[in-house]
């Protein structure tokens, strides 16, 4: 009986594919249903109903799941989104427990052995109050998602007079924030 002296191959990592047939790399997470604004495209501007809190996963769940995520299926990149994000108590807590997270160094992808690239979505209208927070705790990126400039389009979009909070304290913590950390 013939003898194979060759090394058996550890089995290939299972892949997310989407219906596209993409293989999935990045792990878009939503930390709660709440927000601040009242989109006309989102959510009604009164009668809504939230998640109970028993009912939306923790930061240690959280956590447990990306982790799971970034280890088996190759994600390498995190978007926390919502609602809106930053409504949620304590989310430097939550952002410094990701960025722990590194790709593993033999994962096909080009962060393979560095950090997960992770990422939040506001509408920045609360940015300003931890936008500090955040960058010391270990986020990479911020997208703010503003839908216009216009003040008046504005106010009928989101249901609310802010957008001077949102250019005036989000973008000098933006700026802040894209330079290194010392």
């Amino acid at each position: 009986m013939p003898t194979s002296h060759a090394q058996a191959q550890p089995p290939a990592k299972p892949e997310l594919i989407d219906s596209f047939g993409r293989t999935v790399r990045d792990l878009r997470i939503s930390v709660t249903d709440r927000c601040n604004f009242r989109c006309t495209y989102c959510m009604p501007e009164e009668g809504m109903t939230w998640l109970p809190r028993t009912e939306v996963l923790s930061y240690e769940e959280i956590r447990r799941v990306a982790k799971v995520c970034v280890d088996r299926f190759g994600v390498d990149g995190i978007r926390l989104t919502g609602g809106e994000p930053t409504v949620r108590a304590h989310l430097p807590v939550l952002i410094a427990r990701l960025a722990e997270l590194t790709v593993p160094a033999d994962a096909d992808s080009p962060r393979a052995g560095q950090p997960i690239d992770l990422a939040l979505t506001t509408n920045g209208a609360t940015l300003a109050l931890i936008a500090d927070d955040l960058r010391h705790a270990g986020l990479a990126r911020i997208n703010v998602s503003l839908d216009t400039l216009q003040r008046e389009r504005f106010r009928s979009i989101t249901r609310r007079d802010d957008l001077d909070r949102v250019l005036e304290a989000s973008m000098p913590h933006l700026l802040r924030a894209s330079r290194p950390s010392r």
